[in-house]
């Protein structure tokens, strides 16, 4: 029996160790999430709930989603504002029964494999309430690259341009 008590210690005690291990060949990163279009919706108020294993809240006040435990899995809320208590704590704060919720949860990505070399990542979300549901969808990565414009591209036309014209200005010589 106490053999039984001593695995179980140590079973939960290696799953909060795997919280922060990095695999092998692999590299920790910085993982930022944003919502692009939360300044649309001015009448609620985002919140990520929970942020850890307890519980917890946490506004999000910018597009820059605040941080959160990785285990928690947290969703995405929206309170009307005229519901929001005044005196707001987000370490005992539960979202009321009729807030939207998001039907998935956040994550963030922690660790790469050596092969990948960023070391940052960003995911843009846009969100959305119709009909008295609350969606949130990633932006795809094209459409967050065409909003960039075309860096790459420029550079590579100068180059080419370059060569072309010092191919010709060394055949005159």
């Amino acid at each position: 029996m106490e053999v039984m008590k001593c695995l179980f210690v140590l079973a939960l005690l290696a799953g909060f160790a795997y919280a922060d291990v990095i695999l092998p060949d692999s590299h920790p990163v910085t993982h930022k999430l944003y919502i692009d279009n939360i300044a649309d919706y001015s009448e609620y108020q985002f919140l990520i709930y929970p942020t850890s294993m307890s519980g917890g809240a946490v506004l999000v006040t910018s597009s820059e989603v605040p941080g959160f435990y990785k285990f928690a899995q947290p969703k995405l809320y929206a309170v009307p504002r005229s519901e929001m208590p005044a005196n707001f704590s987000g370490e005992t704060y539960v979202p009321p029964e009729d807030a939207l919720v998001s039907d998935v949860a956040l994550h963030r990505t922690d660790s790469l494999p050596n092969t990948d070399l960023r070391v940052t990542l960003e995911t843009h979300y846009t969100v959305s309430i119709a009909e008295g549901k609350l969606m949130f969808t990633e932006v795809s990565r094209s459409a967050q690259c065409m909003e960039r414009g075309p860096d790459y591209w420029l550079l590579l036309l100068g180059l080419g341009v370059g060569l072309v014209l010092g191919y010709l200005a060394g055949r005159k010589l």
